[in-house]
């Protein structure tokens, strides 16, 4: 068991070390053979018809199976440049959204990364482990490829979660049903929410703003036959359900409501029982982090907080019941 864990975190050095010495060697190559000059010009808003480059996946590697998904995870050379358009195919999925470019994955035909291939699979993880290509849109291009799709047509509901609260189950459900589409908790709304309140990007709010409604447009190309959309989004994205209201005023949102302190100790069983190289080395912090913030819970604000929470929740505006 001990060597098992070893050998992951010896892959994980192995793995950033060999995909650093090949950014490396493809950006001296792009110097030379145009590609980085093309690429440049793509960024500046010129060559939208061309403006998607398609990388070939040689190989990835992920620290832990939940974190999230972006262009570090992956191996990729350069395969060429396509029409915007292709993003649009049934088999190409959004899968990462940053500031300045959003990543597309391409699977298999045969591939449902929306609907889950394995059972309690997020689309997060079955697009890392199905993906055979990236497609890599810059904001410009993703921004105008959203407003040409439009908003969705169909009915379109977010599932906003705390975790540990039966959200997979009731996705499960959705699944089962012909009419309604499941989404499972997209890296391509997380991650533009991840990276402003860590600090890692500053979007001004009108970019924040079309970003995450691109996002869902293009999220929701993959249903138009479908009568309803449902988004589940990851825990604590509660801060999204008001810009994807504002963004596009259609949209219904539930939420599935845990008691919070159950919930947080339901969360440290299951951190508990990951394998240690999954845990190190960001998951210490916020173990720590957890344990601290279930003794503040516990010992001072149970009460308070469960009263309070309840109050908020109910008198929210942005919480509407799905008719």
């Amino acid at each position: 068991m001990e060597l098992k864990k070893l050998d992951r975190i010896l892959h994980y050095i192995y793995f950033c070390l060999f995909w650093y010495s090949v950014q490396i060697c493809q950006l001296i190559a792009w110097r030379f053979n145009g590609i980085y000059k093309k690429l440049c010009q793509i960024r500046t808003g010129q060559l939208y018809e061309e403006s998607a480059h398609v990388l070939d996946i040689h190989h990835r590697f992920k620290y832990s199976p939940f974190g999230m998904g972006d262009l570090g995870s992956f191996i990729a050379y350069h395969s060429g440049f396509r029409h915007t358009r292709c993003i649009l195919k049934t088999n190409v999925t959004l899968y990462y959204v940053s500031k300045y470019y959003a990543v597309f994955v391409e699977t298999e035909d045969s591939i449902d990364v929306m609907n889950s291939v394995e059972p309690n699979t997020s689309m997060y993880q079955a697009q890392f482990t199905h993906a055979k290509k990236l497609i890599v849109l810059p904001m410009a291009s993703f921004i105008q490829i959203g407003y040409e799709i439009g908003n969705p047509q169909t009915r379109v509901v977010v599932l906003s979660q705390t975790g540990q609260d039966g959200c997979q189950l009731i996705s499960g459900i959705f699944n089962k049903i012909d009419d309604i589409a499941t989404i499972m908790e997209p890296d391509a709304l997380w991650s533009p929410l991840y990276l402003q309140y860590a600090g890692m990007v500053k979007f001004t709010e009108k970019e924040y703003m079309r970003c995450i409604g691109s996002t869902i447009r293009v999220l929701c190309k993959s249903a138009p036959d479908k009568h309803t959309v449902c988004i589940m989004l990851r825990p604590f994205c509660m801060s999204l359900v008001k810009v994807i209201k504002e963004e596009i005023p259609t949209i219904k949102h539930l939420f599935v409501y845990g008691q919070i302190v159950e919930t947080m100790e339901a969360s440290e069983l299951v951190t508990k029982r990951w394998p240690l190289s999954y845990k190190l080395p960001a998951f210490l912090k916020w173990n720590f982090a957890l344990n601290l913030w279930l003794y503040f819970l516990k010992n001072r604000f149970k009460k308070v907080l469960m009263d309070q929470g309840i109050k908020l929740l109910s008198e929210h505006k942005w919480i509407e019941k799905v008719t």
